[in-house]
């Protein structure tokens, strides 16, 4: 299993499950972004005209909250991703906000 990255903040909960902060990379569209699991879409597809390092991709926030499986593995109980509620606003007719 491939775990999201980390950052900065981390809490372990009474329930023996931990609460983190961390990031995910956002490919050129959304088939390139290898880890995603939300409902967003790779950069260009929001908008975006380029990105400028050798990656070729962008980072965003996101919290997870997740349950260890013995020492090596992990099971994601709930995630929240700041990718998912940034609107686009280069294509009228996709996701149109109300």
């Amino acid at each position: 299993m491939i775990v999201p990255k980390h950052h900065h903040d981390i809490q372990p909960m009474p329930n023996g499950n931990i609460v983190y902060s961390g990031k995910r990379a956002y490919g050129y569209t959304r088939r390139d972004t290898e880890f995603y699991g939300g409902e967003g879409r790779g950069w260009s597809e929001m908008g975006r005209e380029g990105v400028k390092n050798p990656l070729n991709q962008m980072w965003s926030e996101a919290i997870f909250e997740i349950e260890m499986i013995g020492t090596d593995d992990i099971n994601i109980v709930w995630e929240w991703h700041l990718w998912d509620h940034v609107v686009q606003d280069v294509d009228p007719d996709y996701l149109i906000m109300e």
